[in-house]
């Protein structure tokens, strides 16, 4: 996280990422509203969305981790190295989905009638052992520009970023 922000690493401007509650708010990581009883369906929608985008991250991650074993334990390399393993790790699997259909491995799929997330194949290859734990963070001093941040994601997604179908999800 140093390095993210210290700037040190080319992310795009106005880039975020998408965590959960074990970690604090800032301008770069952003995280869903607190659940509470009375949430607008703002907030609700910012929540469905944040967390979708996190379900595609995870997804990208499990079929990672149910192919190449490697990412199912925390890599112990130089940064340098790590970058290269990702690279060809990558390459990897679309040469696999290129060249063979057969050994696909599903994502987890949204029904958008009932609301449910169908889990994908890969979730019965990599099991919990690819997640490391993490504890809660104590740090809760939101500052202004991260509160701001996800507010103005908050609008987007309720404004010129929304999709036909999120008000079905939050209700």
């Amino acid at each position: 996280m140093k390095a993210i922000e210290t700037k040190q690493l080319k992310i795009p401007e106005n880039s975020v990422i998408v965590g959960d509650d074990a970690f604090p708010l800032k301008s770069y990581l952003m995280k869903p509203y607190p659940r509470r009883f009375q949430q607008t369906d703002r907030e609700k929608i910012y929540n469905y969305r944040h967390c979708r985008a996190r379900r595609i991250v995870e997804n990208a991650f499990g079929i990672m981790a149910s192919r190449f074993r490697v990412f199912r334990k925390p890599i112990l390399l130089a940064p340098q190295t790590t970058m290269k393993l990702i690279k060809a790790s990558c390459a990897l699997q679309n040469w696999i989905r290129k060249s063979n259909s057969t050994s696909s491995i599903s994502v987890d799929i949204e029904d958008y009638e009932s609301g449910c997330i169908i889990p994908g194949t890969w979730r019965n290859d990599v099991g919990s052992e690819g997640i490391v734990p993490l504890r809660a963070t104590q740090e809760r001093h939101f500052i202004h520009e991260a509160r701001q941040k996800r507010e103005e994601l908050a609008d987007y997604f309720i404004g010129e970023g929304a999709v036909n179908w999120q008000h079905k999800m939050i209700h």
